[in-house]
């Protein structure tokens, strides 16, 4: 499983997100992922659909969410299986 780490936008990385970025967006992200994955659908498809207009902190926070979601475990993981 990936480390710990906090589903947080506060003063460290406020400035590498967008303003309109929010929690809640990194949720919403990390769900549609979920459900692309057991839709059978393809990496791709995450990659443009999920990830296509994130920065690299967005991303960092959906993943943060999908582990949550997924009790832990990272994106990797499904990939892999």
């Amino acid at each position: 499983m990936a480390p710990t780490e906090k589903l947080i936008i506060g003063d460290s990385n406020r400035k590498l997100v967008r303003a309109s970025f929010t929690v809640d967006d990194a949720t919403a992200r990390a769900e549609k992922m979920w459900r692309v994955l057991h839709a059978g659908g393809s990496i791709s498809t995450i990659v443009a659909d999920v990830y296509g207009d994130c920065n690299d902190e967005e991303q960092r926070l959906v993943r943060i969410a999908f582990r949550e979601l997924s009790g832990g475990f990272d994106l990797l993981f499904y990939i892999r299986q």
